[in-house]
């Protein structure tokens, strides 16, 4: 069962597998992530990690984050496309997307003392996501359209504002 206390054993067996290195985490707006989230960076801490929080952001923001900025894992809680009652931790690491459930289920450990002994801070990579989404496309080729973007229950409506102000 997805808990607090499973998401810290998670976070634990994600510094191990960083080897307490440079931690990355983001959070999807399920009503269940917040606390999940936390529950994460505090095991991560725990194993002597040391974590930016991205807070609310989509997916594609802790993948670029993780390329961009050289951190040697990544963590996102979220169900993605699954309904709001679930959620879950997708983790990645500089060179692959895929960590199974059985290799964390191998690191996790009862001996770590709840102890921090990581670093966290906040990370504001907004600015430097959104340039990068717009690296994708030639801006001066763009005419002035009205759009209307249905976010439906996703993340995107935190990025369409922010993205949309850089367009015609």
């Amino acid at each position: 069962e997805l808990n607090e206390e499973s998401a810290r054993d998670i976070g634990r067996a994600v510094a191990k597998l960083s080897n307490a290195g440079k931690v990355v985490v983001g959070r999807d707006m399920r009503l269940s992530s917040l606390s999940l989230h936390q529950a994460l960076i505090d095991g991560l801490l725990q194993g002597g990690a040391i974590v930016d929080d991205l807070e609310e952001v989509p997916i594609d923001a802790v993948y670029f984050a993780v390329g961009k900025f050289g951190y040697d894992a990544g963590v996102m809680v979220t169900a993605s496309h699954n309904p709001a009652e679930y959620n879950g931790f997708k983790i990645v690491g500089k060179a692959v997307a895929v960590v199974r459930g059985v290799e964390i289920k191998n690191l996790i450990t009862d001996s770590v003392s709840g102890v921090l002994v990581g670093t966290s801070s906040e990370r504001n990579i907004w600015p430097d996501y959104i340039a990068h989404l717009l690296s994708f496309v030639d801006q001066s080729s763009f005419r002035p359209l009205k759009v209307v973007v249905d976010a439906g229950n996703g993340m995107a409506g935190k990025v369409i504002p922010q993205l949309f102000v850089n367009l015609p």
